[in-house]
């Protein structure tokens, strides 16, 4: 009986702890620059923002003025693509923040952030 990890496994553990490093940084309020690579984007389109670079990402990579990350529902994925989806608190209401990530080395290439209200009010 083999108990060995694959590469595969080891580098799907390496994205899912950074992607929850990123959120973990972000419901303290820090940035977390480290989780992007230098050549990053960071796209938001419903905003119409495009950043590239680690410091402008870095910068923006926070969330929107007053909104505060309030819990990560669920984060998956495989290999270099992955999706999380967290609840934030935006001007006192309830939004859905989806973030699409695509990963390499462990770091965020590029990620695209949508925010949707929340349908239920729980």
């Amino acid at each position: 009986m083999s108990l060995a990890v694959s590469d595969a496994d080891m580098q799907r553990e390496i994205n899912r702890g950074a992607l929850q490093e990123l959120w973990s940084a972000l419901i303290k309020g820090h940035a977390a620059a480290k989780i992007y690579r230098e050549d990053a984007t960071l796209l938001a389109p419903q905003a119409g923002e495009r950043l590239a670079g680690r410091a402008d990402t870095a910068a923006r990579g926070r969330l929107e003025t007053g909104e505060q990350l309030v819990k990560v529902n669920s984060i998956i994925g495989d290999g270099g693509l992955w999706v999380s989806e967290c609840e934030t608190l935006w001007h006192q209401e309830r939004t859905m923040l989806v973030s699409v990530a695509e990963m390499y080395d462990g770091k965020i290439l590029r990620e695209t952030r949508y925010r949707v209200p929340c349908l239920n009010s729980e």
